[in-house]
């Protein structure tokens, strides 16, 4: 394998010594050679050189003032210094000034020569090799630091999420265990809603059979409309609880184009006659630019009817009750409006929660379980939509919103 050669630039101002140098080398060596310093300025403003060998005696500029000046353009290149007997003290004192790497006497011996220019050659490959190795782990170790650093961001990114994602376990877990409190509460006051009427039907079936033979027709089937009347709020009461359970774990929507109209004459025709038995007149209003509407019918007649449900039971008697739908650009948007008692300050934030108990008391001592509502807010926020109330100055307005579904 063919190895680069070394390039040599020797100077001297007689030239006679230039040529015996070049033809000595010339096969071991890239040899360059001028006759004055300033000539070699120039010559290393123009070349890479590894080594410069100078004569100290030289006319205008001596050895060691060009190796002075040589420094600024070679920095690395070795300086080798040819000098006389008489001239080694001055040669001696000025070598840290211009780095000589050695001086050698004149005249030289090419072994000598030879030898000293492979050490210094071989001291510059180790020099550069060094340096190489320097550059090589400084911008290993800018790597490094670069990789590290994004490796940390990487891991705090990580330890972060990994918070956040405890955080929201925690929550979870806290709001499930506030959730199976409410549960077993909510089941514990349902079992005592759906107890009481079941002893009453007990009591009036066992005082029936008792009686049987002393009762009259009329009283009982008195009797037994009771039972009737009884076993249908608990069938209410059952309904409301597996809707509502059902609106809490998930809804299916179905939306569908239909006409509002038919369902408000559904909701009509069911309380019409515990409307009438309280005095209470239902007025279903619908404006004239309501269109057919597109969401999920079974869902707004479940809503619709709760509502006008609690509007009943909560209204005085010999009082009104309005319900209207209107289109409100691309919500359906119906109010209805109660002369009822209203709803205190201070429990407008129970409304629409489950088994919460308000200070209003159904005005016909009809059953009510705090369900209704809640179920409302579900089925609302499954639509898309928005519920709230306005209290009065007589009564309260419930208002629905619910968008057009596609």
């Amino acid at each position: 394998m063919n190895k680069e050669k070394s390039t040599v630039l020797y100077v001297d101002d007689e030239e006679h010594n230039l040529v015996s140098f070049k033809a000595t080398f010339r096969f071991d060596y890239r040899v360059l050679t001028a006759l004055s310093g300033h000539e070699a300025l120039q010559i290393l403003r123009e070349n890479s050189v590894d080594v410069i060998i100078s004569d100290q005696r030289m006319p205008e500029m001596t050895g060691v003032e060009f190796l002075v000046h040589s420094r600024d353009i070679a920095p690395e290149a070795i300086r080798i210094i040819l000098t006389g007997y008489s001239d080694i003290e001055s040669v001696v004192s000025s070598i840290n000034k211009a780095q000589v790497y050695r001086y050698i006497g004149k005249p030289w011996e090419e072994n000598d020569l030879k030898m000293t220019m492979e050490s210094g050659i071989e001291n510059l490959r180790l020099v550069r090799e060094n340096r190489a190795l320097l550059e090589h782990l400084a911008q290993y170790n800018k790597t490094l630091e670069a990789q590290v650093a994004q490796r940390t961001e990487q891991l705090q990114k990580k330890t972060d999420e990994l918070e956040r994602l405890n955080h929201e376990v925690l929550n979870m877990n806290t709001g499930l265990i506030k959730l199976n409190k409410e549960k077993s509460h909510f089941l514990a006051l349902a079992a005592d809603d759906i107890k009481k009427p079941i002893d009453s039907i007990n009591h009036t079936a066992v005082q029936l059979v008792k009686n049987i033979s002393t009762t009259s027709p009329a009283k009982a089937q008195d009797s037994l409309v009771s039972i009737s009347q009884t076993a249908r709020r608990i069938r209410e009461i059952i309904a409301n609880l597996i809707e509502l359970n059902q609106s809490e774990i998930s809804v299916n929507v179905n939306p569908v184009r239909f006409d509002i109209g038919m369902i408000l004459q559904t909701i009509d025709l069911t309380y019409r006659q515990q409307a009438k038995a309280k005095n209470i007149q239902i007025e279903f209003k619908r404006a004239s630019n309501l269109n057919m509407v597109r969401t999920d019918p079974q869902h707004i007649e479940t809503i619709l009817t709760q509502l006008v449900s609690n509007a009943v039971k909560f209204s005085p008697e010999h009082s009104t009750i309005t319900t209207s739908c209107m289109q409100n650009g691309d919500l359906l948007r119906c109010e209805i409006i109660d002369e009822g008692p209203g709803i205190p300050d201070s429990e407008k934030d129970l409304v629409f929660q489950a088994y919460s108990k308000l200070s209003a008391k159904p005005t016909g001592g009809e059953s009510s379980v705090g369900l209704g509502l809640a179920l409302v807010a579900n089925l609302v926020r499954a639509l898309r939509g928005k519920v709230w109330f306005e209290n009065q100055t007589k009564g309260t307005k419930f208002i629905i919103e619910i968008p057009q579904l596609h």
